[in-house]
């Protein structure tokens, strides 16, 4: 199976996957899963070029960001359990990209600090997934493309927004 979960017989001759029917092409799920996975697929053959998984670009992207210093911090800005968190962290750490630190604030947390071969490695991600992002919205016109950039996190405000309200709702 290719990284998106279809089977390279049912690509046509130029690679593409079948059109899908109407119906699937105005089911915001379908469409969001698709695309999602799509993406996925794509950088993470990118990153396996630099030996890194998707989990570990992500995290090394969230430290350089600084938007999170702690462990707790880092899964929370990065969306990753904790337990798979210290599981990342300690092969990025054995990769000498990262370094944990005990935090001055706080002896029972630990920051978390890219190393310079992290960042230069961060560097790399970076320059081959903005490649790679330019690439695939080079397919839309500017327009569109301006438009999707533009939505797509109001879209996901909105999304977190309704799992917020459901979550508070389901019963225990």
């Amino acid at each position: 199976m290719s990284v998106t979960d279809h089977r390279p017989d049912q690509r046509g001759e130029d690679g593409a996957l079948p059109v899908c029917g109407a119906s699937l092409r105005q089911d915001l799920g379908w469409l969001l899963m698709r695309a999602s996975r799509g993406m996925s697929g794509v950088v993470e053959l990118a990153m396996a070029q630099l030996s890194v998984d998707m989990r570990s670009a992500l995290v090394l992207k969230a430290i350089s960001t600084g938007a999170a210093r702690t462990q707790l911090a880092l899964a929370q800005v990065a969306d990753i359990d904790k337990t798979t968190l210290v599981a990342v962290l300690d092969d990025l750490e054995l990769r000498q990209l990262v370094r944990r630190v005990a935090d001055p604030n706080d002896r029972r947390a630990r920051i978390v600090e890219l190393t310079d071969e992290g960042r230069r490695v961060v560097g790399w991600c970076r320059a081959a997934a903005g490649d790679l992002h330019h690439t695939i919205l080079e397919a839309l016109p500017p327009a569109d493309r301006e438009a999707l950039l533009r939505s797509l996190p109001l879209l996901i405000d909105a999304i977190d927004r309704i799992a917020a309200q459901a979550e508070t709702r389901a019963p225990e």
